[in-house]
């Protein structure tokens, strides 16, 4: 492992995790798609990753950009559609690629977001993939106006032909992305907490009606550190009604969080996770698994930091929220794997790979931050510094 020193200079440690031992499994660590196949300078063509997420997947077919968006699939009249017409219908061509490529490989995790035009309560609104929206083909980031009609609405009948194109499998759902980022006109919800918990479970009863394998997401909240509002928007929305006689929590299978640290300071992760622990026993919601669905450095940009150095804070930051002290996450996808500013690059598989390994060859037992931020772990019965 030439990346893994297997000796580091004596200095003061703080230790994380000791304990029983923690088993990360190959699907704890996953990436986030946009392209396929998987385009530009991607290194994840060549890393073994475990899980696929995508919410805005676009594939490029007949010299055509093509997206997984609610609004993008659903290029005809679902409301008139016949049962044939919406299985034919080739919106559903980029979802079934990626199922297709991923199914039996890893797990797949797909997010439900972007009203479509026709059924928003404000077609005209900006919001983040379009901000200046031609008149009417906007509002993306806003419920539907027939959320009432439950199962039968029109987010209902999309929820229900995604059970059905994937019966048999299971396939992750994220009801909704980031509902908590209301930086306009960049944000992805303006609705109320209480139709969010309707979405969720409109969306919980439509899918698991068709594929009762389905794995249920709660809609993933950001800014999770000490200054931000995705905690308190978190506890908000679990406890707001349904539409019917409950509310979000018992729709769902596990909770969902986007663990972005502020800067490069990674070790936020770990105050994070108690603060959402804390809340999640609070809720009555404590035994259900934590999933990290997204995450990755925004400030400075991942590909913008030094070769070698980017990469292993992203494996430091994969430990951190994987092995907790409270129980970590059961996944983490980095942000992302084909080549924007903030991804994965092939310069960074060596590193990937190595780690990885490493942390997949036995229960982590211990682990600590030596004096130069680096993480002394006990893995396998092994020692290592990552």
């Amino acid at each position: 492992m030439a990346y893994l020193p297997s000796v580091h200079v004596a200095g003061p440690e703080r230790v994380i995790y000791d304990g029983p031992g923690v088993s990360l499994t190959p699907e704890y660590f996953g990436m986030h798609h946009h392209y396929f196949p998987m385009e530009g300078s991607s290194g994840s063509r060549i890393a073994n990753w475990g899980t696929a997420r995508l919410h805005d997947f676009a594939p490029t077919i007949s010299g055509a950009s093509k997206r997984v968006r609610w609004d993008w699939i659903e290029s005809g009249n679902w409301s008139t559609a016949t049962v044939q017409q919406q299985q034919d219908d080739p919106g559903w061509v980029p979802f079934d690629l990626f199922v297709g490529e991923h199914w039996g490989k890893r797990r797949i995790l797909h997010t439900l977001f972007g009203t479509h035009w026709r059924y928003s309560q404000d077609p005209n609104e900006p919001w983040a993939y379009s901000p200046t929206p031609p008149v009417g083909q906007g509002g993306g980031a806003k419920p539907p106006t027939d959320l009432a009609s439950g199962v039968s609405s029109s987010w209902g009948r999309f929820c229900s032909r995604m059970g059905e194109r994937t019966a048999g499998k299971s396939i992750h759902f994220e009801v909704w992305n980031e509902p908590n980022l209301q930086t306009f006109p960049s944000r992805f919800y303006s609705g109320t907490h209480a139709e969010l918990s309707q979405m969720t479970r409109i969306a919980a009863q439509a899918i698991k009606a068709a594929n009762p394998q389905a794995v249920i997401i709660s809609p993933a909240v950001t800014s999770m550190q000490v200054a931000g509002s995705g905690l308190a928007y978190m506890n908000t929305m679990m406890v707001a009604s349904d539409g019917a006689d409950g509310d979000m929590r018992q729709w769902i299978d596990m909770v969902g969080v986007h663990l972005y640290p502020s800067n490069t300071d990674i070790f936020q992760i770990t105050g994070m996770i108690s603060r959402i622990r804390a809340a999640m026993t609070a809720l009555g919601i404590g035994g259900k698994p934590l999933f990290n669905t997204e995450f990755g450095l925004l400030s400075p940009d991942y590909r913008t930091l030094p070769e070698g150095k980017r990469a292993r804070l992203m494996m430091r930051a994969m430990l951190l929220a994987g092995v907790h002290p409270d129980g970590g996450c059961v996944g983490s996808n980095w942000y992302d794997a084909d080549g924007t500013v903030l991804g994965f690059d092939a310069s960074d598989v060596a590193i990937w790979e190595d780690v990885r390994a490493f942390l997949l060859s036995g229960p982590v037992t211990r682990y600590s931050v030596v004096s130069d931020g680096a993480l002394r772990v006990t893995c396998g019965g092994v020692t290592q510094v990552i």
